[in-house]
């Protein structure tokens, strides 16, 4: 909950006690470095990510990977896990890691590319629990594609499905484009009330 809300700092300290009680506790380790991936700490992120095995939940740990080396700029290792990921698993669930690949693709200015593994992205997370995680990863595409209107369309949809989380979006260097955005000024606004609103609680 502290995740998804924003409160990344409890949301950490948290997990550092379940690792306390149970060093070897691979959804511990795994949340914890997404934490810090959230807070921007992308090295200390993929550190811990690196020493996952990949047999544990390879959709989940394989999108948080690729996600964590393209919000640092490693695109080229980026591609590699994620074509290997989708060779092997082409379903992949919830479309997580096939929605990365829209941003590395938007990114590198293929439009077209980005936008076949949106619509994949969005077939494949059908009726999946986490679908917000695979939203967000849609709007930012939409943003390195400088689509303003799409991109906020589909962080409303991540916020209303259970992501709330103003701290992302407030410091994801992915969504730069958008920041001048009337929509998007006004829904960090809405967004950020909320959160302190919940903080004073």
């Amino acid at each position: 909950m502290y995740w998804h809300v924003g409160f990344l700092d409890k949301a950490l300290k948290e997990f550092q006690k379940v690792l306390v009680l149970d060093p070897g506790n691979r959804l511990a380790q795994h949340r914890m470095a997404v934490m810090l991936v959230y807070q921007g700490k992308y090295e200390e992120g993929l550190r811990i990510l690196r020493q996952i095995p990949r047999g544990f939940n390879p959709p989940l740990v394989t999108y948080h990977y690729a996600w964590a080396l393209v919000l640092s700029g490693q695109g080229e290792e980026a591609s590699t896990v994620i074509e290997k990921y989708l060779d092997s698993l082409p379903k992949d669930p919830g479309g997580l890691v096939t929605s990365v690949r829209a941003i590395l693709r938007a990114k590198a200015g293929d439009k077209g590319g980005a936008e076949q593994d949106i619509r994949k992205a969005e077939q494949l997370g059908q009726g999946f629990g986490h679908f917000h995680h695979t939203a967000y990863n849609i709007a930012e595409a939409y943003a390195l594609l400088h689509q303003p209107g799409p991109a906020v369309q589909w962080l409303r949809r991540v916020i209303d499905d259970g992501l709330p989380c103003y701290p992302l979006l407030a410091n994801d260097h992915n969504l730069n484009n958008i920041r001048q955005d009337p929509e998007f000024v006004a829904l960090m606004a809405e967004l950020k009330d909320q959160w302190e609103r919940w903080a004073a609680l």
